[in-house]
Parts: structure tokens; sequence; C-alpha cells
């Protein structure tokens, strides 16, 4: 990149920053923190920016004391120049994101509320989308997590409108938690798995990092359509804690067939005894899903 830059005449006092910009959004810290190094200037704009880098590095590593420092200190010198667009310099949503991580909830209610406003004076379809999902976390944090995944959706709908995968992708990272944490883990992993593939495509190792950390703990069993008629009718009467002896006189078969089928149902349900199946059974309570929520 820089080779590109010099062939046009720009200097390298000037690529710097957008050096430390793309390593940000890639979530290479140490790349951003070696290319800023004690750099500390004077001019606001050149400031944020520097800032703004190291915050957003910050994130993706997962340092949210860090991050909630270097972001606050991006949007203090946006202020010092009475600068009010939002989607120029793009620091508000990942300073509200910092301010929710550290806990400061009410901070980050103030900053969402101005950002908001801007994004819905200016309608450029980033701050509406980013606005939406900042939206998202911050009822996610306070436990409302029905309406946090409706913003987080509305988020979703507005990034249609702005094709920037990297902003997607964190979107689809978030929803993934919020609907895991609803019990949707057949949506949460879908929406994880196309976050986790933007971010590979792009080149995001730690966002990436952190999207599969989530997917992994979204633990997907298989439903019982994966079992035979019979195989679902013994284990229900199972469940209700007949004997293998009662069941088979209940289904017509032998004792030993009722055993076969149980064990054929254990494995496909995922557990290894009778006092599993009522859990397994409750957690499925149809036949009609390849996979569960639960």
């Amino acid at each position: 990149m820089g080779d590109a830059f010099e062939q046009q005449g720009v200097k390298s006092e000037g690529v710097a920053p957008w050096r430390a910009y793309v390593a940000a959004h890639a979530g290479r810290l140490e790349a951003v923190r070696a290319t800023v190094g004690d750099s500390r200037p004077q001019e606001p704009i050149v400031a944020a920016i520097w800032s703004r880098c190291l915050g957003l590095a910050e994130l993706a590593e997962g340092d949210a004391g860090a991050a909630d420092r270097h972001l606050s200190d991006a949007l203090a010198e946006l202020a010092r120049v009475d600068f009010r667009e939002p989607a120029i310099w793009r620091v508000d949503g990942d300073a509200i994101e910092a301010a929710v991580a550290v806990g400061d909830l009410d901070r980050a209610e103030r900053l969402l509320t101005r950002f908001e406003e801007r994004a819905a004076r200016s309608r450029i379809p980033w701050s509406l989308a980013v606005s939406a999902r900042c939206r998202g976390l911050l009822l996610a944090a306070g436990g409302e997590l029905e309406l946090a995944a409706e913003a987080l959706e509305r988020a979703l709908v507005e990034h249609d409108a702005c094709p920037m995968p990297f902003e997607r992708a964190r979107t689809l990272s978030f929803q993934g938690q919020v609907l895991r944490r609803l019990k949707r883990k057949r949506q949460a992993r879908t929406s994880l798995e196309e976050a986790l593939a933007i971010f590979h495509r792009l080149g995001a190792g730690s966002w990436a990092a952190r999207a599969d950390a989530e997917l992994q703990r979204v633990a997907v069993r298989r439903a019982p359509d994966d079992l035979s008629p019979t195989e679902l009718r013994i284990a229900r009467l199972a469940a209700a804690g007949l004997t293998n002896q009662a069941i088979a006189g209940e289904v017509f078969l032998t004792r030993k067939t009722v055993e076969s089928n149980l064990a054929r149902a254990y494995r496909k349900l995922g557990i290894r005894s009778r006092a599993q199946l009522a859990h397994a059974l409750d957690a499925h309570p149809t036949t009609t899903r390849v996979e569960t929520d639960a």
C-alpha cells in the first residue's frame, strides 16, 4: 500500500493513519500500536483517527477498558471542533459499544440518544444501521432480550443499504449472542456462522476469533424427527415412566425390540440413560425440525 501512495506522490506521513485504520479493522492491535507509536498530533481530526484506531483494535482484542479510554478521547477530539456527523469518522458506534462493555450504561444511553438523533437527521445508512445495533447492545445489557433482537434485526435491514461487510458481520455477531441467550440456538448459529465467514474473508482475525468463541457456545442438538415413529413413541412412553415390559405390551412388540429402539433413540438424542430422556424430549417437543432452539 505504501508503494502505491508513493507512486502518486503522497508522503508517508499521510499514509500512516490509514495503515492504522486498516490494521484496526483487521483487529491487529500490535500493528496499530507500532504505527501510532508515540504520536501525539495536535490536529483534532488526526488525533481522533489515532484514538479511534487504537480503540477499535482494543475492542477486537476484548480489552474494554482500554478501548473505552481511547474512544472517549476520540469523541472529545471531535467535540473540540464541533464535528457532528457520525458517519464520517465513525467513532460513535465503537464508543457506545465500549461504554456498554465497561458497564457504564447511563453514559452509553446518552451517547446513543445523540447518535440516534443525528442518524435520524442525516438518514445515512451506516448511521441508521450502527445506531440500531448499538440500541440492541444496550437493550441486551439491560436484560431486554426480545427488544434487543428486534433492534438488531432492524440494523440488518439498514445494512442492506450499506455495503460494508465488516459492519454487517459485527451486527450478526451480536445478533448471534442475543439469540443464544433467548435459547434460539439454531438461529444464533446461522448468524454467527455468517459473521465468522465474513470476518475470515476480510482477514479480520481477532474479530473472527471472537465470533468463533461465541459459536462454540451454541450447542445444537439433533431433534427427534431423526427418530422413527416407533422410536419416538417408545421414547415418550419410557419418559412417562413405563417399564420396558409395559411398553412392549403397549406397542405390541417384544421387550428386546423395545430395548433396541430405546438404544437407537438414546444415540440419536445424544443421551446415555433413561434419566436423561424426559429432559431431551421436553427440549424437543416437535418432530418437524432438523435442529432445535433448545
